[in-house]
């Protein structure tokens, strides 16, 4: 399930002892967290990082892993709630805390996301299928994964 919801690391560990608990030895666990550097790639790309206050903001969610609603409700990002955000290392490490081997982590979106023209070109099939291929590629390269929106994990109850 989706672990970007849960904001402590308590609550995350909690929700993964309780998945191990019900998983037979060999069973598989399929969690969803969010990219540490989601929110500031968004800003980047959409270049909306001039503003001082969406920059502070996106600094210490940086530092901190923590998403937190803007205050402003004219903020670009003003309609996502609260969030916990993992690197794809922090995230391997909680489902190993957990008793979770780590099968494989991937990318959901991978870069694509981050197109400029990535709603036209779906729409293309000779386009789409083109950046489905590539996406292939890279889905798993673990330098690329924390450019990618989400990141699903596959992992294994030990």
């Amino acid at each position: 399930g989706p672990l970007y919801h849960l904001l402590t690391r308590d609550a995350r560990r909690q929700a993964l002892v309780e998945a191990n608990r019900v998983l037979h030895v060999g069973g598989i666990l399929f969690a969803v967290a969010m990219s540490r550097f989601a929110f500031t790639l968004s800003m980047l790309f959409g270049d909306l990082v001039h503003d001082q206050e969406l920059t502070c903001a996106l600094l210490a969610e940086l530092e901190s892993g923590q998403h937190r609603e803007p205050s402003t409700p004219s903020s670009s990002n003003a309609n996502f709630t609260s969030a916990h955000v993992h690197t794809p290392l922090q995230l391997r490490r909680e489902l190993s805390d957990a008793g979770f081997d780590v099968v494989q982590l991937l990318a959901v979106e991978g870069p694509l996301w981050l197109l400029a023209e990535l709603d036209a070109s779906w729409q293309n099939a000779e386009k789409k299928a083109t950046l489905l291929q590539l996406l292939r590629r890279v889905e798993a390269e673990p330098s690329l994964l924390g450019t990618s929106a989400h990141i699903i994990a596959v992992a294994r109850k030990r």
